[in-house]
């Protein structure tokens, strides 16, 4: 959000400015207040045949990140299927009983990890 300030200091106008912020440029916009830089990555889940999803991970993706897929039916506690980490950005999976699938992601980069989740795609 950007501000116009009046010559007391106080708020004249504001209006939101779309920016994407990244490594290179959080520390100059954000100051010493960046924590973390979280990628922006989205997870999509959707059916490509009767009972088979494909999940991906589309957005800022480089090749220093590793992927782990958990695949949840519904409200289960337990997922119904999980990947160990490795370079691939998507997976597929295909589902025993119909249900609402959605997927979680978790990514390693750089010693960090970040968790991201899908839509639910009905199967």
């Amino acid at each position: 959000k950007a501000f116009v300030r009046n010559s007391d200091g106080t708020e004249k106008d504001s209006m939101v400015i779309p920016y994407i912020v990244n490594k290179s440029n959080a520390k100059e916009l954000a100051g010493d207040e960046v924590i973390e830089i979280v990628p922006a990555i989205t997870v999509n889940i959707e059916k490509i045949k009767d009972n088979t999803v494909l999940v991906t991970a589309t957005g800022a993706i480089n090749e220093d990140m590793q992927f782990a897929w958990y695949i949840y039916n519904g409200e289960e506690k337990e997922p119904v299927f999980k990947s160990k980490y490795s370079n691939e950005p998507s997976v597929s999976y295909i589902a025993k009983e119909k249900g609402a699938y959605y997927a979680k992601l978790f990514v390693k980069e750089s010693g960090k990890k970040h968790k991201y989740k899908s839509e639910v795609e009905i199967i």
